[in-house]
């Protein structure tokens, strides 16, 4: 994890370098980017980096964080969480859920780049965030179940097993380019209607 020296920098500076190495790996691959390129980027002594990480993948591990921070304050930021007094709509919930997470892509393009190059170094995140680095099964099956109690899903279902097929789903659901004729709110509309229409078949009553 980058060190106190890196954390006490000003904030110009720590997202100066933080902004570098997310355009350099959001382009390029782990094993494509060198330290040389990123003190490059960053505009900063070899030295300096090496007092702020202790290696390139330490740095990797760290702007991974940064940007899982960013997405999950988006998500705290605009994510309503349900009245439960008028009622669980499983459906709505994961709409949301998509809506916001496709909004968040569209909205920070390098992220987004930068994460779907991350997942082709399967042994770093794993070492670093566990075997379980990509399962968001958990968070479907609480909503599953929530569905189940308030009487609009399937009771028969299998629940663990269904949390993990959506989680799958949603991992591969790919964000399409926006043009100038389409507003983020038709991609986004387009996109969680075709994934909310193959779910609700096989689990709603």
């Amino acid at each position: 994890m980058p060190r106190k020296t890196f954390d006490n920098l000003p904030k110009e500076k720590k997202k100066q370098i933080i902004d570098a190495g997310i355009r350099l790996f959001s382009s390029e691959s782990f094993k494509e980017v060198k330290v040389s390129k990123i003190i490059r980027e960053a505009d900063i002594p070899r030295s300096s980096f090496y007092d702020y990480f202790d290696d390139k993948e330490d740095f990797y591990v760290a702007l991974i964080k940064q940007i899982g921070a960013q997405k999950e304050a988006f998500y705290l930021e605009h994510h309503k969480d349900q009245n439960e007094n008028s009622g669980y709509d499983f459906f709505d919930e994961l709409k949301h859920l998509y809506s916001l997470g496709i909004r968040f892509s569209l909205q920070n393009t390098a992220y987004d780049r930068f994460l779907k190059n991350a997942v082709q170094n399967m042994d770093i995140l794993k070492k670093n965030f566990g075997d379980e680095v990509l399962d968001t099964s958990a968070l479907y099956k609480q909503m599953l179940v929530r569905g189940i109690e308030s009487g609009s899903l399937r009771s028969d279902m299998d629940i663990d097993f269904t949390a993990t097929i959506i989680s799958v789903l949603s991992a591969q659901m790919m964000v399409k380019g926006v043009s100038d004729q389409r507003t983020i709110e038709a991609v986004i509309d387009e996109m969680t209607c075709k994934m909310i229409d193959i779910i609700r078949r096989g689990i709603q009553c």
